[in-house]
């Protein structure tokens, strides 16, 4: 077999369920890990295929886009961005995962002196979300984008250096009229114990919350008695037990399934078995892979949550308890969508995080790993 052939395939592959991975709200680090060495491995053998500096950038292949991204930020990055950014206004959305899987991956670090490129949103909003080392010249260009998405990123970055001279300036875009903006901000601050701005964040509506789920994920915790009504995963995202009989009855109504679903998984990463959502009333009960036409078993759920030991007043995320030690076991162990939340709650209670505050999107529902995977085995 044509080796090149072999390494495109399994790259192919390999890259396909990075990006599934990566939707979930966790995933284990060893599982990414393992993933990872054997696709860069594909990568490494396949490097001289690629042209760089690219002439073009064929979008209509996901795997040549990502190849040529990939290569081409490593080694000639304004060349790649100007490439890139012709494109940008035709790509399809279904190419974006690919794009970003070879920001993720190539590990930029600009020159500190360097410009960031008059470049695209998108290419602005990866490329200061995913740069190994923020130069402060893109910083500062950043906070001043006029992409609300790019601003926020910048004050986000701006907020991990948790400088005390810099308070004032993250005040300041605490009161921006841009929503993402503002929220990165009052997170921002509310991570360096500041009481003020996290009673600002949690006066802030639902609905402005949701352009950032750190921050909506914040304020449900720190007010959960304003914020519990508004939504299931809301309801997840207080932390208490007390709710999750209210999202069992909600995963019994088809209009409320899904959402109630994906928040159980936020608050307890327990997998539910699911039936057919219509079957003969005579037909035995069999349990089916969770897929679209199916319905998690409500019964299930309710024994297991009678066999768990949550303390009411204890708050809980992914089945773990909120506590120094509950936390530093989920970081330790799992990433995925799930590490800004977990960064937000660790600096929330006064400890340090190295885990970084990237993307403002809410997520989706994807089957998740087992709790058997929070096991030290």
């Amino acid at each position: 077999m044509d080796l090149i052939k072999l390494h495109m395939d399994n790259a192919e592959d390999l890259l396909a369920r990075r990006i599934s991975h990566l939707k979930r709200p966790f995933i284990a680090r060893s599982i990414l890990t393992g993933l990872d060495y054997r696709l860069l491995a594909s990568l490494s053998a396949l490097r001289s295929t690629v042209a760089i500096p690219p002439a073009t950038i064929d979008a209509s292949q996901p795997l040549q886009l990502f190849l040529t991204v990939f290569y081409g930020l490593q080694q000639n990055l304004n060349a790649t961005i100007e490439v890139l950014d012709d494109l940008a206004d035709s790509l399809d959305a279904s190419a974006h995962p690919y794009i970003e899987q070879a920001f993720q991956l190539a590990a930029i670090t600009p020159e500190p002196d360097a410009k960031l490129p008059a470049s695209s949103d998108l290419s602005r909003k990866l490329l200061v979300t995913h740069a190994a080392q923020l130069p402060e010249i893109w910083l500062q260009q950043g906070l001043q984008d006029s992409d609300d998405t790019v601003a926020a990123i910048c004050v986000q970055r701006l907020g991990e250096q948790r400088q005390k001279d810099q308070q004032g300036l993250l005040k300041q875009y605490s009161q921006s009229k841009a929503p993402q903006t503002r929220l990165a901000a009052l997170l921002a601050l509310a991570r360096q114990g500041c009481p003020a701005a996290a009673e600002e964040l949690t006066e802030e509506p639902t609905a402005t919350l949701q352009h950032s789920l750190p921050a909506w994920h914040a304020a449900c915790w720190l007010h959960p008695e304003k914020h519990a009504s508004s939504s299931p995963l809301a309801l997840a995202f207080t932390g208490k037990p007390v709710v999750l009989p209210q999202l069992i009855e909600q995963m019994e109504h088809a209009t409320s399934m899904a959402d109630a679903y994906q928040a159980w998984l936020w608050l307890t990463a327990r997998n539910l078995p699911h039936y057919p959502a219509i079957q003969a009333a005579d037909a035995p009960a069999q349990h089916v892979a969770p897929t679209p036409g199916t319905q998690p078993d409500t019964g299930a759920a309710s024994r297991w949550v009678q066999q768990q030991n949550w303390h009411a007043e204890q708050h809980y995320f992914l089945g773990q308890p909120l506590t120094q030690t509950g936390l530093g076991r989920l970081v330790h162990h799992f990433t995925g969508r799930c590490v800004p939340l977990l960064a937000t709650h660790q600096q929330l209670q006064g400890q340090p995080s190295t885990e970084r505050l990237t993307g403002f999107c809410l997520p989706d529902v994807q089957p998740t790993p087992s709790a058997e995977e929070f096991s030290d085995e």
